[in-house]
C-alpha cells in the first residue's frame, strides 16, 4: 500500500468519526482541517507524526457527511440524481450527465463541446 493510499484511509476514518460525532449537522462546513487533529488516531500519529493534518477528507461524500452532516449529503445526492436524470432525458446534455456520474473522466478540451455542459431542458443558457 502506498503512503498516499494509507493516508487517505486515515482521512476517511477521521471523516467517519466526525460524522458520528454530529450526524445531523456535521462539524461545520469547511471545518475539516480545523478539527482534524481532534479525531486523529494514535496509529496515524505514530505513522505520520504529530504534525500531520488534512484540510479535507479526499472523498466528496465523506467530506459532505463529516462537515455538513446527513442533511447536506442527502441534499447533494438528491440534486445530483435530479441533474443526471434531467440531462439524460435531454439528448443535448448527455455528456454533462456522464461527467456528473464519472467526474474523473479525462477528455482533451478540443474533443468536448462545452455548450452541452450548460444546456438545461434543451435550451442553452
Amino acid at each position: 500500500v502506498t503512503r498516499a493510499l494509507e493516508s487517505r484511509r486515515f482521512f476517511w476514518t477521521v471523516a467517519i468519526d466526525m460524522f458520528k460525532s454530529d450526524p445531523f449537522f456535521g462539524i461545520g462546513i469547511d471545518s475539516f482541517g480545523n478539527t482534524y487533529h481532534k479525531f486523529r488516531s494514535a496509529d496515524e500519529i505514530a505513522k505520520f507524526g504529530i504534525n500531520s493534518w488534512a484540510d479535507n477528507a479526499h472523498n466528496l461524500y465523506l467530506q459532505l457527511l463529516s462537515t455538513g452532516g446527513f442533511f447536506v449529503a442527502i441534499l447533494f445526492i438528491l440534486l445530483l440524481i435530479y441533474f443526471v436524470i434531467s440531462s439524460l432525458q435531454n439528448s443535448d446534455c448527455r455528456l454533462w450527465s456522464l461527467f456528473l456520474l464519472c467526474p474523473d473522466i479525462y477528455l482533451p478540451a478540443e474533443q468536448v463541446d462545452f455548450r452541452s455542459f450548460i444546456c438545461y431542458s434543451g435550451d442553452y443558457l
